[in-house]
């Protein structure tokens, strides 16, 4: 049975739907003819939902009536909700742990049949590579951030649950591609005609290959209490990415060495001024510091062969793809 036949009828739950993976999962679902639940904040900006035949309950991690009818009749569920960036480590544990632990909860107590769920989590919560051997699932994680460590903490509490839920965990390294805001920045100092100069070898995964892992991890017929990574295959440093981003865009781009106590200087920069603003910082410490280990690489071997995973977009073509909306939407 396909992916596609699978989705046919089933009704799902997808957290974290107005995000960008999220947006982009709940249209390829919506496609599939699956019946769609998204757990909304109320005050979420909900533009990636609009027009969209989809049910939404309103509420949060936090919200222990919500989650219950969230959950109540669905067969899968797609965890992606959560923090990306926080002014306090307790605010990561707080949403990222704590949260997934409510909503697994209320999956394990949503019926006979609970719903398999899909936690998508992060190359974060492993920690960085070296250059030559990427990371495989069977590497002890060794998270550097706040934010990994709560990852690999949501982690722990969904395969603690695999006797009584189906649990799958997925891993992506860096996603891109339309919609996105977090590589964004790349593109824009492209366009600018600059480009970073950076040795950190990364592993990348353009939005719509990972939307078909989280679809094959949803097959009732995949594993379940397992752990992969969902990734490309190609493996650029920065100073690669940045000038296929530059071809993309036509641009000749003039490359730009930052030293590692100037990034770390202007993180806490950053965190100070976003702190007094009272929001959280986007370019931290700890980001600064990720930027300057020597790879974040990982490798899909175990996807492949347990969940029938293959990258469908290279990383130029991706990254060309994704030029060409930033441009037609305006944000370049």
């Amino acid at each position: 049975m396909s992916v596609a036949d699978e989705a046919v009828g089933r009704r799902v739950l997808v957290t974290g739907a107005t995000g960008f993976i999220g947006g982009h999962l709940v249209r390829r679902l919506v496609r599939r003819c699956a019946r769609v639940v998204c757990l909304v904040r109320a005050r979420s900006h909900r533009d990636r939902l609009a027009g969209l035949p989809v049910d939404l309950v309103f509420g949060d991690l936090d919200d222990d009536d919500a989650l219950r009818t969230a959950v109540r009749g669905v067969s899968a569920v797609y965890h992606l909700a959560g923090l990306i960036k926080a002014r306090r480590p307790e605010e990561f544990h707080r949403v990222n742990v704590a949260g997934t632990a409510r909503l697994l909860e209320a999956c394990a107590r949503s019926g006979d049949a609970p719903p398999r769920v899909v936690l998508v989590s992060s190359l974060a919560a492993c920690g960085p590579s070296t250059v030559d051997v990427p990371l495989t699932e069977d590497v002890p994680p060794r998270p550097l951030s706040a934010y990994g460590r709560s990852k690999l903490a949501a982690e722990r509490e969904a395969l603690a649950r695999a006797d009584r839920l189906p649990i799958i965990v997925i891993r992506p390294p860096v996603v891109y591609g339309p919609g996105d805001r977090a590589t964004l920045v790349f593109f824009r100092l492209a366009n600018l005609g600059l480009s970073l100069v950076g040795d950190v070898r990364l592993s990348l995964v353009h939005v719509d290959d990972l939307v078909r892992g989280l679809l094959l991890a949803g097959r009732t017929e995949a594993p379940t209490g397992r752990t992969y990574f969902v990734s490309g295959d190609e493996r650029p440093t920065l100073q690669e990415l940045t000038r296929l981003i530059a071809d993309g865009l036509g641009r000749r781009a003039v490359g730009v060495r930052i030293p590692y106590p100037v990034a770390h200087l202007a993180a806490q920069g950053v965190e100070l001024a976003s702190g007094l603003a009272g929001r959280p910082a986007m370019f931290t410490t700890d980001k600064a510091r990720d930027l300057y280990q020597s790879a974040w690489c990982c490798r899909s071997d175990r996807a492949r062969r347990e969940l029938g995973f293959a990258q469908q977009v290279t990383l130029e073509d991706g990254l060309h793809r994704t030029a060409h909306w930033y441009r037609r939407h305006g944000w370049l």
